[in-house]
């Protein structure tokens, strides 16, 4: 993150929203005024990041948007958006890789370093929570996998499929929540199994029933009968 500085007058930053184009820099400036000082905050850059492209806020997007019509003109920008991946796919498996740790871990695509960087119990408690259950999500089609479960295949493909469509456009936390009801099957799954061979580990055997008299008579008859040819 690049800073600039001058002491008492003015300190600017490079902001970036994490893992999507666009650059801008933050700077809050000092200003003698009167007995007081005026703060002047500015954020430039702001029309690089790729919400300002949206027919909503363009101007120009909004008159092709209406030119065109919906479909014609989502069908012009799926022909862009594959162009583009095509034509720069270090920069796509960049893209694809934030987009995907952001929708595992909560929103956020460097969760070690806001996790340590952020004072909030909140964020670091729901962070460390979706990293849990991405963890646990894994897990638990892992085992489903081991046993041969014939729910394995089908209860899988949601985390494993569904966030592809998230993983190469945008990656906000809500779009997981059709899924999170399997994630938390899987994760209890993962719980459960490990918890289960523990508890039998630990449990004692099981007595075995003791034998009548006339069944301990009739086995040791049968252990001492001659071999037949």
């Amino acid at each position: 993150m690049r800073k600039e500085v001058e002491p008492l007058k003015k300190i600017s930053y490079e902001w970036k929203f994490g893992g999507y184009p666009g650059d801008s820099v933050v700077s809050w400036e000092l200003f003698p005024e009167g007995e007081g000082t005026r703060i002047v905050l500015t954020h430039a850059g702001v029309e690089t990041f790729r919400g300002d492209l949206h027919p909503i806020y363009n101007a120009a997007e909004r008159e092709k948007y209406i030119s065109l019509g919906e479909i014609a003109y989502m069908q012009q920008k799926k022909r862009e958006a594959i162009a583009y991946m095509f034509s720069h796919p270090a920069r796509e498996i960049h893209l694809v890789l934030y987009r995907a740790i952001s929708i595992w871990s909560g929103g956020t695509p460097y969760p070690l370093v806001d996790f340590i960087g952020t004072p909030s119990l909140r964020f670091r408690t729901v962070l460390a929570f979706n990293i849990v259950a991405a963890l646990g999500t894994l897990c638990g089609i892992i085992i489903l996998f081991r046993e041969r479960s014939p729910f394995a295949i089908p209860i899988a493909a949601f985390p494993l499929i569904y966030p592809w469509a998230y993983y190469l456009t945008l990656a906000l936390p809500r779009y997981r929540l059709p899924i999170d009801p399997i994630v938390m099957l899987l994760l209890a799954i993962c719980i459960q199994r490990p918890a289960q061979k523990l508890s039998r580990a630990k449990s004692p055997a099981a007595p075995q029933p003791a034998q009548s008299a006339p069944e301990a008579r009739r086995k040791r008859k049968k252990s001492r009968a001659p071999a037949t040819r």
